[in-house]
């Protein structure tokens, strides 16, 4: 029996969510390197290390947002800037750099959120953590991973479903992945309002470690279904 239209389409936004995706990976580690932790940059790559606060914002933000945005206004001209955004994203997580990347991700922002994205985007680049301190730092973790990232785990067993026509299996262990973030945040946070280096490094990785745990419980959600429960209740 062939796909029907519905099933290609959804097919066809597999690879902008795993765009999105490579974007995520690329951040999270490059931000691990920031921290600094001594892990292998693959290929040589600088970027990665470079360009972490574009590559989350605009790069797995831009495109999954986009992406679901699009998929909700049903219209095939909402599909650039999701494409564009995500397209550019990745050309900077394999190394590439110049004008394409950047004009890519600038369209794909504009297109989708008007100038939000890119004036974030702009923000972050001009105001470096590595340069504006440790206030900038607890202010960025706080908003991008205590609020940000929290939206996130709450609404993907939401639009995941809408994205890709899956049904979730609701788990205890969902709470998991969010208990593990805002831990993560208040050590970081705290970390640098004291200058306690070890608790900023010790704040990353769980936090790092906080987006692979959702990321895993996320795809066994839709991979291994939960057994129903037996029925207690007694025939009178």
């Amino acid at each position: 029996m062939g796909m029907t239209t519905e099933g290609t389409r959804r097919m066809g936004r597999l690879p902008l969510l795993l765009m999105g995706m490579a974007c995520l990976v690329a951040g999270v580690w490059g931000g691990l390197v920031r921290l600094p932790l001594n892990l292998p940059l693959p290929g040589g790559n600088a970027n990665w290390l470079t360009f972490h606060g574009p590559l989350m914002v605009c790069g797995f933000l831009g495109t999954v947002i986009g992406l679901e945005r699009a998929v909700g206004l049903r219209g095939w001209w909402t599909y650039p800037a999701p494409l564009l955004t995500g397209a550019g994203a990745v050309m900077v997580v394999g190394g590439a750099l110049g004008r394409a990347p950047v004009v890519l991700i600038a369209i794909g922002s504009l297109w989708f959120w008007g100038v939000t994205l890119w004036v974030v985007g702009l923000l972050m680049v001009a105001f470096s953590p590595l340069e504006s301190g440790l206030r900038y730092d607890a202010a960025l973790r706080s908003f991008f991973l205590g609020f940000v990232f929290s939206m996130i785990f709450g609404h993907a067993p939401v639009i995941l479903p809408a994205v890709m026509g899956l049904q979730p299996s609701f788990r205890l262990t969902f709470y998991s992945h969010v208990g593990l973030l805002h831990l993560a945040v208040m050590l970081r946070v705290g970390a640098d309002v004291i200058r306690w280096g070890p608790g900023r490094q010790w704040g990353g990785v769980a936090s790092a470690l906080a987006v692979g745990l959702f990321l895993a419980n996320t795809v066994t959600s839709f991979a291994v279904p939960t057994r129903p429960k037996a029925n207690s209740a007694r025939a009178v």
